[in-house]
């Protein structure tokens, strides 16, 4: 039974590396732009739960999950940041663009309960692959 794909925005190589080491799948990318690009050109696999990081270089959090939205309305997206840059993360929760945020710095524990957490809760509401995906 594998895991869930996490896709990762940014967040950093070692949580990917984590996320792995508890055998889950996981798909990065360099930052925001890329993925976007990967969605337009349709190279993005299935995910089941985004992690994107609020700052970015050039496509931070916000500009990502906006366009992201539409084509993945049932993925949780877990926003990990240091601080809430000019009121972004309030933003996404009030539009229902973010599902859960997890504040840096943090040890590996926390963040693999909240994966488990938010993949476990849509495996309820959706019968899908067991897949998460996770955004650098």
């Amino acid at each position: 039974h594998r895991r869930p794909h996490p896709h990762r925005s940014h967040p950093t190589r070692g949580d990917g590396r984590l996320l792995r080491s508890h055998g889950y799948t996981v798909i990065e990318t360099a930052d925001g732009d890329e993925v976007l690009k990967k969605v337009e050109r349709r190279e993005l696999p299935p995910f089941q739960l985004l992690i994107t990081d609020l700052v970015m270089p050039r496509v931070g959090g916000e500009q990502l999950d906006t366009p992201l939205r539409p084509n993945y309305p049932e993925v949780p997206v877990l926003v990990i940041s240091g601080f809430d840059q000019q009121g972004s993360l309030r933003r996404m929760f009030e539009r229902g663009e973010a599902t859960a945020f997890l504040e840096k710095p943090f040890e590996g524990q926390p963040m693999l309960k909240l994966v488990r957490e938010l993949l476990d809760a849509r495996s309820s509401r959706v019968r899908a692959p067991d897949r998460a995906a996770a955004i650098p």
